[in-house]
């Protein structure tokens, strides 16, 4: 008996030498490092996305993160690239545009059994993007695009914040002074920005109850009144010489350096902008106001909304670690968090996202009463959509085609494109 207790004890210290000698190993590895790339960083408070990361690794000691930031205009570019050479950082920063064309190059992992495995209930996502029914991102927080409006400009001028387009137009004779390098809008509409199309662009078209889409979810161009409305008026404006000069050539960064330092008294953009003019220019006076409408529209506006979305590369070598830190993220303190340091709406239902920013409090109350569209969400390849718009408006306001001709040769590409 005593024998054979005496091989028992043996053997248990052999199997502990064994899981001893395993952990040695584990933790002589050390922790995993993630990368994490996104557009995020450069515009949030400097070195908040960094303290959540820091948090996140005091939480899982196993996982350090390494953020990979740009600029939004660069992003997908890179995630395109990084798709292509299997070198796509470990969690993706999304927009939604972006989704079904990453999906066909077999770049993002479907997340659907993290989501019923884990500690994130499915019915607490609010903007879950899917594609053939595999749910591939999550919007960790949603920014809804407004008129933003330097107040002391326009009291300079002696005009109010216009409601409707043509109050916009008025308004812009008023306030453009070339002489003193002042302009009423930075419109910018570089292609090297293809999401300027719906920003820059469809936004105007969504906020008087405008469609690019018959009901059957396929392009509806030509003979759109509400378009054609629409791109009339940005040659209206171009032409009568209120728009930033440079136009064709600018992008979201210039827009934003321009209004920052108030050489532009209105751009279109979302609330997470917000936390960079305060830190940019303190004594920045500005507001957020409703999208100017047609003269003659009487129904709910529509605001353009683009999320900060998130997922997790197919060929990442710690998808289970990628997932905590999206699962972190969406977590309802942290996801409250982000979303109050980024001025947007929360990506969890169950998140309450508080701010004293006067700005912040006028895109809430205005949200109150719109209705959020964009359409190019979930499309398939929606940037390089995006991108043939962009050209034909480029070639309208350049080279004189008409807006006729400039609707059916999007209308054609796109066909072409979604293989209609």
């Amino acid at each position: 008996m005593k024998k054979i207790l005496s091989i028992m004890v043996l053997v248990m210290l052999s199997v502990s030498l064994c899981f001893a000698n395993g952990a040695q190993e584990t933790n002589s590895d050390g922790p995993v490092t993630i990368e994490f790339i996104q557009w995020w960083e450069p515009e949030l408070p400097e070195g908040s996305l960094r303290a959540i990361m820091d948090e996140f690794e005091a939480q899982n000691p196993d996982i350090k993160v390494n953020l990979v930031s740009g600029p939004f205009s660069s992003t997908h570019d890179q995630l395109v690239t990084g798709a292509a050479t299997g070198t796509l950082s470990d969690v993706v920063g999304l927009d939604g545009a972006w989704v079904s064309e990453l999906v066909d190059q077999g770049a993002l992992l479907p997340l659907d059994d993290y989501i019923d495995s884990g500690n994130l209930p499915r019915e607490d996502i609010a903007a879950p993007v899917s594609v053939n029914g595999d749910t591939y991102m999550m919007a960790i927080t949603t920014f809804v695009y407004y008129l933003f409006v330097n107040n002391d400009i326009l009291e300079e001028a002696g005009v109010e914040i216009p409601a409707t387009r043509s109050e916009f137009l008025e308004a812009g004779k008023k306030i453009t002074n070339p002489d003193e390098n002042v302009y009423s809008w930075i419109f910018p509409f570089s292609l090297l920005y293809p999401s300027a199309s719906q920003d820059q662009l469809m936004t105007w078209v969504w906020a008087s109850g405008g469609r690019m889409l018959d009901e059957n979810g396929n392009p509806d161009l030509v003979g759109n009144q509400e378009i054609i409305d629409v791109l009339q008026f940005i040659l209206d404006c171009y032409n009568a010489g209120i728009m930033s000069p440079g136009v064709l050539s600018k992008q979201s960064q210039d827009m934003t350096d321009e209004f920052a330092t108030e050489r532009a008294a209105f751009m279109v953009n979302g609330l997470s902008l917000v936390s960079t003019l305060r830190d940019r220019n303190p004594d920045l006076n500005f507001s957020v106001a409703p999208m100017p409408v047609a003269d003659d529209f009487t129904g709910t506006s529509g605001l353009m909304y683009a999320p900060w979305g998130v997922g997790v590369s197919a060929s990442s070598e710690h998808p289970d670690e990628a997932w905590r830190l999206v699962e972190y993220l969406m977590s309802p303190e942290v996801n409250a968090q982000i979303a109050e340091l980024a001025s947007g709406l929360p990506g969890n239902k169950t998140a309450v996202a508080e701010s004293d920013d006067p700005a912040f409090q006028q895109g809430q109350a205005i949200f109150q009463n719109c209705e959020l569209i964009n359409e190019f969400i979930g499309m398939p390849v929606a940037s390089e959509l995006q991108r043939i718009f962009g050209e034909e408006v480029q070639a309208m306001i350049e080279q004189g085609q008409s807006i006729g001709e400039t609707l059916q040769n999007v209308q054609d590409q796109w066909n072409d494109t979604l293989g209609l």
